[in-house]
């Protein structure tokens, strides 16, 4: 027997076809879904490795950080050394030689004068107090300060005789000196 088909040709048995569009599109969807699901696997696993380098330099930032403060204790006794050795270089340039001027004044004092007292300042300032047998003498130790050419500016503070043990005449004298006599040449 033949089959008859009452259907109108339009209208055929599509299930198979609908059947392959179906699993086309579920396989394009499960392509999509791997694809997602892989890329979001990528990007977990990045960002846990991302996390790791992150501690990593955490950690390693954190050991470069205690041994800067380590060596700023060290930096600190470095920068207190070196200002004492300028502080010694300020004072060695600075350093008031003392010999020069005793030695003027061992050159300018007379056999038959005596200094009781010397006060010497670094500004150049010379007191000096002491005794001699006669006026004479005490002028001619007047002039040798006042011929000498390291020696100016030189006043008798007071002349008068002496009322101690010895005799003569005791005297007090000022005067200044070139400052260059306090530096070692």
């Amino acid at each position: 027997m033949q089959d008859i088909n009452l259907l109108q040709s339009k209208l055929k048995d599509r299930t198979v076809s609908w059947d392959r569009k179906n699993s086309l599109i579920i396989g394009v969807l499960m392509a999509v879904l791997l694809a997602v699901l892989g890329y979001g696997g990528v990007l977990v696993y990045l960002n846990s490795s991302t996390k790791t380098e992150t501690a990593k330099l955490r950690a390693e930032n954190t050991s470069i950080k205690a041994k800067l403060d380590s060596n700023q204790g060290e930096l600190a006794d470095a920068k207190g050394f070196q200002a004492q050795l300028q502080n010694i270089e300020q004072l060695t340039r600075t350093h008031v030689y003392w010999s020069g001027i005793f030695n003027l004044v061992q050159d300018t004092v007379l056999k038959r004068s005596e200094y009781d007292l010397v006060t010497m300042k670094t500004d150049g300032r010379v007191h000096v107090e002491g005794l001699t047998d006669t006026f004479t003498n005490l002028g001619k130790l007047i002039l040798s300060l006042s011929s000498n050419p390291d020696v100016h500016d030189v006043h008798l503070l007071s002349a008068q005789r002496s009322s101690g043990q010895k005799a003569g005449y005791t005297f007090s004298l000022d005067y200044s000196i070139n400052q260059a006599l306090l530096i070692k040449k």
